[in-house]
């Protein structure tokens, strides 16, 4: 089936060549830089011959993370952030659904909902508004990052239940860089991200309405306190992880 749209699809198909080329092409390189171990998974398993030459360098965090204080002003309801790009009939009403539930088991809780809107999924966010009325759904539609930095003060956590690859999901990094405990689907780059960490607990089936039901739960059960000692382990672990210096000596080392 043809997702993107027929016109999407035959160009595609009219450029099958260009991946074997492409390949041919980093077959010639002495290094191969990926910016995870689960790129480097993905990568050997199309080009098995590629797979002593790949090196894992993360991504450096931008100065605007290096340098903000990550004060959090955390509201007393417990306050989700979700974002989204596709799929959000399918997506959305799981979580909205999940946080229901953990509220009618006495959590009382709201959602901050973040992305890009076409006027149908307004209009499905404004019948999911009019049938959940007991909490919060704030819609804010695309937000400057400026703006989604100052909203993630009041964020207890960041809601990600992506059922999609993202060989290193940045959205997760930033809130984490920034002390917000994320409940993730263990899929992609997630994993690594999140392993060792006090919110590895938090990884969910991906799909999964009733894993997710019960880490709201767990979460909106959780006191200020405990939100913001687990965000600086958070901040202190991603700092850790995408330290500047350190992957700055590992990609000059590639050189000498």
């Amino acid at each position: 089936m043809c997702i993107k749209g027929l016109k999407h699809c035959v160009g595609v198909n009219l450029l099958w060549w260009l991946p074997r080329l492409a390949r041919k092409w980093i077959s010639q390189a002495d290094k191969v830089i990926c910016v995870s171990r689960r790129q480097t998974g993905i990568i050997a398993s199309q080009a098995p011959e590629l797979k002593s030459k790949i090196e894992v360098i993360y991504n450096p965090l931008p100065p605007e993370l290096v340098n903000i204080e990550p004060r959090k002003d955390l509201n007393n309801i417990p306050t989700f952030l979700y974002g989204w790009r596709r799929q959000l009939r399918k997506k959305l009403p799981h979580t909205i659904t999940s946080i229901e539930r953990a509220r009618k088991a006495g959590h009382q809780s709201k959602i901050h909902s973040r992305g890009n809107y076409s006027i149908r999924n307004l209009e499905i966010l404004k019948r999911l508004s009019e049938e959940y009325r007991d909490f919060e759904i704030k819609v804010m539609g695309r937000v400057e990052h400026e703006k989604l930095l100052e909203i993630r003060k009041k964020t207890w956590a960041l809601i990600f239940p992506s059922i999609s690859e993202e060989p290193l999901p940045y959205a997760l990094v930033e809130a984490m860089a920034l002390g917000t405990t994320p409940i993730a689907s263990e899929i992609s780059g997630v994993p690594e991200i999140i392993r060792e960490t006090p919110t590895e607990k938090y990884l969910l089936k991906p799909g999964s309405v009733y894993t997710l039901v019960n880490k709201i739960k767990l979460l909106s059960s959780w006191s200020r306190k405990e939100v913001l000692v687990t965000g600086i382990e958070l901040r202190k672990h991603i700092y850790e992880l995408f330290n500047e210096e350190k992957l700055t000596k590992k990609l000059f080392s590639l050189f000498a």
